[in-house]
């Protein structure tokens, strides 16, 4: 079994050679230096060549984490100091030009200039760098804090987030001098935004919600958790409409917590009401020791499903170091995905 250090979700055309949209889950395993390509839309792993074994795909020396845009996925590789992009279409062997980061980084965020062109803000231990991976990189005009924990750029690419300790700083993409720092109760262990607001799980065990526009806290009180989130999730990252949770409840955010279990917390009026929780161990039957260092959670549009024992349009994917497991969005049927030995 590989370690997944990170995952993705975007639209994908294996081999040139599948019908309609198919959504590809991709996953990173710096240990191989491989990728290997869950398709979502197929519930099986994209397949080598010879069609006896899971496609996998050599990147780099350790591909790390990733960033889609526009459809493109790359991947950041802190050993070889470079981002490397992979194909959609995933025909391998392929040729891959690196793009030279000319450091060993941490993270990184994909944006576009006012040109349209990729820029890749590289996280390194003293704050942030701006790559040009086409054209001319935004110019620089941000003063941010080092060393960074956690930062990511939103979903509509306008708002960039820096969790430094106890501070949160929300830089606007698009007005260079407006910037903007949060103080928090305590550090941010995960968060995740869409277009306007930010979830934040703090490592005080709690969740709060935070408005970008003003870099303020929305909800009225925080949520209280049983044990840290790894992992948080919120629906409008996905299209269309969310489905329901928590009996009926159709506005909720989702929260992977350290102890190994799902929450779905309802949330509205700027009020997280009453969780539905769901013991993953007791639901799936695997080992507590699967589901360590959970990673993210993310969401999946599978149009057309196939009767795969969940047959829903929209899914959720809880990643661990060693483990995947999907369910349908806001539902406690939790499948593990079988991982071919990843």
């Amino acid at each position: 079994m590989g370690q997944i250090t990170d995952a993705a979700v975007f639209s994908c055309v294996p081999y040139t050679q599948t019908t309609g949209a198919h959504q590809c889950l991709i996953l990173t395993n710096p240990y191989q230096g491989t990728a290997k390509i869950f398709d979502v839309t197929d519930n099986q792993f994209v397949l080598s060549p010879i069609g006896y074994f899971p496609l996998v795909v050599k990147v780099g020396q350790a591909p790390s984490k990733m960033a889609a845009i526009n459809n493109r996925i790359f991947t950041l590789d802190p050993v070889a100091q470079a981002i490397y992009e992979i194909p959609t279409s995933f025909v391998s062997p392929f040729s891959n030009n690196p793009i030279p980061v000319g450091f060993s980084a941490n993270d990184f965020a994909l944006a576009t200039d006012a040109q349209g062109k990729i820029v890749a803000f590289v996280s390194r231990t003293e704050g942030l760098t701006q790559i040009a991976l086409e054209g001319q990189a935004l110019p620089q005009g941000f003063s941010l804090p080092g060393p960074i924990d956690l930062f990511e750029i939103n979903l509509t690419r306008s708002f960039l987030l820096v969790a430094h300790g106890t501070t949160l700083t929300v830089a606007d993409l698009l007005h260079a001098d407006a910037q903007k720092t949060l103080s928090l109760t305590a550090s941010v262990a995960s968060m995740t935004s869409d277009s306007t607001k930010a979830l934040l799980a703090l490592t005080d065990k709690t969740l709060i919600m935070v408005d970008l526009a003003n870099a303020k806290i929305e909800s009225t009180a925080p949520a209280k958790l049983d044990a840290i989130a790894g992992a948080v999730y919120l629906p409008s990252n996905l299209p269309g409409t969310p489905s329901t949770c928590c009996n009926g409840e159709a506005s909720w955010v989702g929260a992977l917590l350290m102890n190994g279990t799902l929450q779905y917390w309802p949330y509205a009026n700027q009020t997280f009401k009453t969780p539905q929780s769901v013991d993953i161990v007791l639901t799936t039957g695997v080992g507590s020791f699967a589901l360590t260092n959970p990673t993210k959670l993310l969401g999946g549009d599978v149009q057309n499903p196939v009767q795969d024992g969940l047959s829903c349009e929209r899914r959720l994917f809880l990643i661990y170091s060693g483990s995947i497991f999907n369910t349908c969005e806001g539902n406690s049927n939790i499948k593990r995905v079988d991982q071919m030995e990843y």
